[in-house]
């Protein structure tokens, strides 16, 4: 049996993958010396499901977040009618209709809501809805828009013009109303909850583990949600493997690297985190695909509209069987599912697009929408036959995005870990490490060197030898296309902070921050610091806090739960114990606030 690999922490951050223009094999003792793309506006890292068709069959809406921009097509004409400029930084996403025709998408960089008339390509109403908005959905009996937020918050906007907000739980991604009820999903976690009017919620379902013959795979990430009849729903999620990660071994100097030693394994069913899709059929039972071989990320699904098939996009380029190819769009049958745990590895069929997708959508009569993310292009896939439609926007190919996301050679990319540019949630054991938990990359880089929890990461090129190649078993890549990934990591932004640095208790949190030295560790525009420190468990990185609120659990290996917890955690191991807990309250306060 293949070791099983596993990923986590900043060590995945630069990692470098096949370039998605060309691959080839290599031969011995050489390097990847195509020449990198370098965009001088860097595009935003995947986020998955940018594409909506209207019910009347009528029209596509595709949000661009590379060109923070909205594109609306008549799919009649197959023709684009208008395309919508956003301001900078807009990242449109999630997108809802609602009983009058209007699309509404969320913004996820400017906190908003945006009603589109397809009719006439124009936005029609803004709305400020919370920090950081994901999904979205309309309420057909109360004619009702929820928003859900990364923050926890879950914003109802009634006809009327009112909006309530209730806080669920972190992480928000998906909503939607089945049957006359209210479902959340949280994104890391990979779990459903069903919400009651007063606010109070339950876990209504959520993927099972895997126990294949490559070890026990536990759910995470869910990329895409969508209710099915009867309270049903489908997931799109990672299976992340529970195994120990063997010590890394030194990659030969052979051109295609060695043999995996961690993350990677040569079979193509025992990647560290893969692609699976689970569901419920009936009386509620939750089957699965079970792992999705030879597939390093998927970050989009539809359901067709009869039910019984359900579509992927994936944005990487694949390694399957000795045999390089590009395959964007697989479709899978709802009825080939199984009872879990114990289901086998399977390889989904691919679909005839070769290209990059990122988002799948389903047009009443079945015919299949995918759209491309490096030049903006829909495509559409009827009775076996592809028509393509060039979208209006420049193209958006970069080089260090590419080997963000693509497969590195190993069933993996470096988004399989770092989602959206972020992290997974996962705490992963290391049998020569221990417990380490994933850290995020959208905390802003640059300056925060060396890496890894250890510290023992010098650069962008000690990574790609020891990560990519002796982890992963990646080929080799020229210094100019590692430094491309490094440009590109280093444009990641955080996440938008929760709280305003006005509020009261962000002012008091702030002035406790520094009175208690904890800026002379967390400092900078990234409140972090080049070197090491050890707090009672040997020197460890200090990590950066632009975002924290959103990346719970806490410490390097994950033992704290919350961000109070880990507030109550540094206090103790920097000779604090004494706040009180209005204090504690306040320095959670400030951290919400960056």
């Amino acid at each position: 049996m293949k070791p099983t690999p596993t990923a986590y922490s900043l060590v995945l951050l630069l990692l470098a993958g096949p370039a998605c223009e060309e691959v080839r094999l290599l031969e011995d003792g050489a390097s990847n010396e195509e020449p990198a793309v370098e965009r001088a506006a860097k595009a935003p890292p995947v986020f998955g499901g940018t594409l909506l068709v209207t019910s009347d069959g009528k029209y596509a809406v595709v949000a661009d977040p590379p060109r923070d921009s909205i594109h609306i097509v008549d799919l009649t004409r197959w023709e684009e009618t208008g395309t919508i400029e956003l301001d900078d930084g807009a990242l449109p996403f999630r997108a809802a209709e609602d009983d009058a025709g209007r699309v509404h998408i969320t913004l996820r960089g400017t906190g908003e809501i945006v009603a589109v008339d397809p009719r006439t390509a124009e936005i029609t109403e803004t709305t400020s809805v919370c920090p950081n908005p994901r999904g979205i959905a309309f309420d057909d009996a109360s004619g009702a828009l929820h928003v859900a937020c990364a923050g926890g918050l879950l914003a109802t906007l009634t006809p009327f013009g009112e909006t309530t907000r209730r806080y669920i739980a972190p992480d928000l991604r998906d909503v939607f109303v089945s049957e006359s009820r209210l479902f959340v999903t949280r994104f890391r976690a990979a779990e459903v909850l069903e919400v009651e009017e007063d606010g109070t919620w339950s876990l209504a379902g959520a993927p099972i583990s895997l126990a294949s013959g490559f070890g026990s795979r536990q759910p995470t990430t869910a990329w895409r949600t969508l209710p099915r009849p009867e309270l049903g729903w489908v997931m799109l999620h990672q299976s992340a493997s529970a195994k120990t990660v063997p010590e890394f071994q030194e990659p030969t100097d052979d051109g295609d690297g060695s043999p995996p030693s961690g993350y990677g394994g040569e079979d193509p069913c025992s990647a560290a985190t893969s692609p699976t899709l689970s569901a419920t059929l009936s009386g509620g039972q939750v089957r699965t695909s079970g792992v999705l071989g030879g597939v390093a990320l998927v970050v989009d699904a539809a359901l067709s509209p009869d039910g019984r098939r359900i579509a992927l996009a994936s944005p990487t380029q694949q390694d399957r069987h000795d045999d390089f190819f590009r395959a964007a769009v697989f479709e899978v049958r709802l009825d080939s599912l199984e009872d879990g745990p114990d289901v086998d590895c399977r390889f989904p069929d691919p679909l005839s697009i070769d290209d990059d997708a990122v988002a799948v959508a389903y047009q009443p009569d079945g015919a299949l929408l995918a759209q491309a993310r490096d030049e903006p292009v829909l495509y559409r896939i009827r009775d076996g036959e592809t028509e393509t439609l060039e979208l209006t926007g420049a193209d958006a190919s970069d080089t260090g995005f590419d080997l963000f996301h693509n497969d590195a050679g190993s069933g993996v990319s470096c988004a399989s870990c770092h989602p959206e540019g972020g992290e997974d949630g996962r705490t992963w054991i290391f049998d020569h490490l221990g417990p380490r938990r994933t850290q995020a990359l959208n905390v802003g880089l640059e300056g925060t060197a060396p890496f890894h929890w250890k510290g023992d990461m010098d650069d962008i090129h000690m990574i790609a030898r020891r990560v990519r190649q002796g982890a992963m078993g990646g080929e080799k890549q020229s210094e100019e296309r590692q430094v491309a990934l490094q440009d590109w990591l280093f444009t990641l932004r955080p996440p938008n902070p929760l709280r305003s640095e006005y509020d009261e208790s962000v002012m008091r949190g702030r002035a406790l921050f520094g009175s208690l030295g904890c800026a002379s560790c967390h400092a900078g525009e990234s409140f972090t610091s080049p070197a090491s420190a050890d707090l009672g468990r040997g020197p460890l990185q200090t990590p950066a806090l632009r975002g924290v609120a959103l990346r719970a659990p806490y410490m390097h290996d994950g033992r704290s739960s919350t961000l109070t917890e880990a507030v109550v955690d540094m206090a103790t191991s920097t000779s604090h114990p004494d706040l009180g807990d209005d204090e504690i309250a306040s320095l959670v306060a400030y951290l919400e606030s960056l």
